[in-house]
């Protein structure tokens, strides 16, 4: 029996406006951005620093890139509604690839932390997806086993490393899919 759920937050809960601001530029996440990311992502930058990389990169100020993202910034009320939902009988995790300096007042802004027992932040734990470490660690906080966890991420990889330790994926595309991907797996959804 399921006793929690755990969720990505980019482009599950919160668009991911890294990944349009690439693609609306026809770019890739690759070279500097790509390091620039990976950095940020395990804490060896900070969130600043990581803005003026992709400034640099791009001929703009980090001011101008900040703007950029918080303009495509937005959350999925439909997936807040489920996570939600499950908060009456289950626990629930987050398990987020990014800097605690751009993560946390997203969180604040949008009144979100309240809606997990736990939140792991890559950059806090030196770790990231799909290092089957952060999942270990989530499961040893929220005090359950592999089995008894379902996570879901839109990057398959990252749900195949949890697949990998025992825990049942979910691939997500959009809210209404989880929510029957979460009831054919027993899982009770408001």
């Amino acid at each position: 029996m399921y006793k929690v759920i755990i969720f990505d937050f980019f482009d599950v809960i919160h668009h991911d406006y890294q990944k349009t601001w690439l693609k609306e530029r026809g770019l890739k996440r690759e070279g500097g951005y790509a390091e620039a990311s990976d950095l940020l992502d395990v804490g060896k930058i900070g969130y600043q620093e990581y803005l003026e990389r992709f400034a640099t990169l791009s001929g703009q100020t980090a001011q101008d890139v900040s703007d950029q993202f918080q303009a495509l910034a937005r959350v999925d009320d439909d997936v807040v509604a489920i996570i939600s939902s499950l908060r009456k009988q289950y626990l629930t995790g987050l398990v987020s690839n990014t800097h605690s300096e751009e993560l946390r007042p997203i969180l604040e802004r949008h009144n979100l932390a309240d809606l997990f027992n736990e939140i792991i932040i890559s950059s806090d734990v030196g770790v990231s997806k799909p290092d089957p470490a952060i999942f270990h660690m989530m499961l040893e906080r929220l005090g359950v086993k592999p089995e008894e966890a379902i996570f879901t991420d839109d990057n398959p990889r990252n749900v195949a490393a949890a697949e990998k330790i025992g825990i049942t994926g979910i691939s997500f595309t959009d809210a209404a899919a989880l929510r029957s991907a979460l009831t054919a797996l027993g899982v009770t959804v408001a």
